[in-house]
């Protein structure tokens, strides 16, 4: 289907301005977004309801609500003056209670009028098989007055399910 819009396009169009709206096309057909999903309102819903190692945000710590992140790339996300992430760390698959993993996130922050900066997070943590567990694996940026952009790559000894690698804009 972008062949056919390609060929279209570069029949109609001078070749250097065809070239230009091809590569637009391309560029704009491989940009990815995560998305905000379903909402979670208590602990044992978010635990039991999405895989080990679903990836979380948390829009207010007091309420214990959880929207679920779907996929990696760009998320749009409403203005705050803290951002929380939450990893669902609940299987009850044998051999997981008890083993010490480490979490990790890598934060990009752009700033306004300051050179990018770049922090990292570990963090201990122990899967639970506790559907009721409210010891999360919870990640919270503070300090963002300045900041226009933040990246961050989250990770785990435990594999491929905790990579998740979303950005979002502050506005």
């Amino acid at each position: 289907m972008m062949y056919k819009n390609l060929q279209m396009v570069s029949m109609y169009l001078p070749t250097g301005l065809a070239t230009l709206v091809a590569l637009a096309i391309i560029g704009s057909s491989s940009a990815v977004a995560a998305e905000l999903g379903k909402q979670f309102d208590d602990y044992t819903e978010m635990h039991t309801k999405t895989d080990y190692g679903a990836l979380f945000f948390s829009d207010d710590a007091d309420e214990h609500r959880f929207i679920q992140i779907d996929g990696d790339g760009e998320l749009k996300l409403p203005s705050q003056t803290r951002y929380c992430f939450v990893l669902n760390h609940y299987s009850k698959e044998r051999g997981f209670r008890n083993i010490v993993r480490t979490y990790r996130a890598q934060t990009t922050k752009w700033h306004k009028t300051a050179p990018t900066t770049t922090e990292s997070f570990h963090k201990p943590y122990i899967p639970t098989a506790d559907e009721e567990s409210e010891a999360i694996t919870d990640y919270c940026i503070e300090g963002i007055q300045d900041v226009v952009k933040i990246a961050i790559e989250f990770g785990s000894n435990d594999g491929s399910s905790f990579r998740h690698n979303i950005s979002f804009d502050l506005r």
